[in-house]
Parts: C-alpha cells; structure tokens; sequence
C-alpha cells in the first residue's frame, strides 16, 4: 500500500536523481520532503544558485518533477492541492518561498512556465532581493532630503 511517507520517499529520491534522468537539470540537494495541512506538500532544498531568479528556476524544475509524479496519479488518502517549494542557505536560512496550486504547477508540465511565474506566489529574502529593496529606501531618503534642500534654498535665495 502506498503511504504519504512513502510517496515523500518517492518525490525525494526523484528530485535526487533527477539530474541522471534528464541532463538539461542541475543536481538537486534535497533537504525534506514533508506534508503541511493534509493537502500541501513542500519541498525543502538547498539551491546551486544564489540570486533569486535562478532560484526560481532551480525550483520550476522542482515543481516538474512533483507534478509528473502527482499529475495523473490518484492515491489512495491523498488529495494534494498545493505545492511549497523553500530555498535554504547552507546556515539554513529561508532564501525563497513559492507556493502554488496543482493547478497551476500543471502549466511548467505543459512547457507553459512563464505562466507558472506569474500565478505562483513568491516570498523572497535572497541577497539580490534585499539589496534592491535597500536601494529603494535610500532613493527614498535621497529624494526627500533632496526635496528639503530645495526648499531651504529657495527660500534663503
């Protein structure tokens, strides 16, 4: 009989030797594979890349393997309706997030990944991401004290 424990088994030993089975993958250093709220199942792992949109990338192909194994497949007590996929740094810090629908993780199976981005919601911490947002605060803190010069000078001239 085939078990949620044996069906995370099954995801892990795939995602760990996906690389073999298909050669246009980078090798998958999978952390955890586990059940979240009976129909959630998330994915931990540590990625090759650093910055977020390879990231992304490493975890489309994540979210294809799950698929295939779940896509036509109906098991007995489980009714899946949404993949987590978790990036980790090597001090396992959360590097990334992505939730997304089965429905919705059907469309990189269907070579329609583009899709899969933009209904695919995403929680970033990656470096890239928070030296954007920095930039983004201090353009803010330029731009008011620049608007406070001007004042200043326009009224003492």
């Amino acid at each position: 009989m085939i078990t949620i424990q044996n069906l995370t088994q099954i995801v892990s030993g795939s995602l760990k030797i996906i690389h073999i089975l298909n050669p246009d993958c980078k090798q998958i250093d999978v952390k955890n594979v586990s059940l979240i709220n009976v129909d959630t199942l998330c994915c931990d792992f540590y990625p090759i890349a650093k910055n977020s949109y390879d990231i992304k990338l490493e975890m489309s192909s994540i979210v294809g393997c799950i698929n295939g194994i779940f896509r036509n497949s109906n098991y007995e007590n489980v009714d899946l309706r949404n993949y987590v996929i978790r990036a980790f740094d090597k001090d396992d810090n959360e590097l990334l997030y992505a939730l997304s629908t089965k429905s919705t993780a059907e469309l990189v199976g269907t070579g329609k990944s583009i899709e899969w981005f933009a209904n695919t919601l995403f929680q970033e911490n990656t470096e890239d991401y928070r030296l954007l947002q920095a930039k983004k605060i201090i353009s803010e803190i330029e731009n008011g004290l620049r608007a406070i010069v001007k004042i200043k000078l326009r009224d003492k001239f």
